[in-house]
């Protein structure tokens, strides 16, 4: 996914690989910037309507770190974009 991610022009695909990749692995710390980053990509490509995802994305990942406070305000936003 990294090499895809690389590409020009950006494949939003691979970008959301790599954030479901990470998930699996559990690499917390890489996540938050990865799906910062995936999101602009899906916005620069012109893939609108992707907000409650990349929320659900923000909630699942506070979720596993433990803090279910962050993963209910990131639900709340989801909720509120559909």
């Amino acid at each position: 996914f990294d090499l895809a991610c690389k590409t020009e022009p950006a494949l939003p695909a691979a970008y959301w690989g790599r954030v479901m990749l990470n998930f699996q692995r559990e690499n917390n710390d890489v996540l938050p910037e990865q799906i910062d980053t995936a999101e602009r990509v899906y916005q620069s490509a012109g893939i609108t309507d992707t907000k409650a995802f990349f929320a659900l994305l923000r909630a699942q990942l506070y979720r596993n770190i433990g803090d279910t406070s962050k993963s209910l305000e990131w639900l709340s936003v989801m909720h509120g974009a559909l």
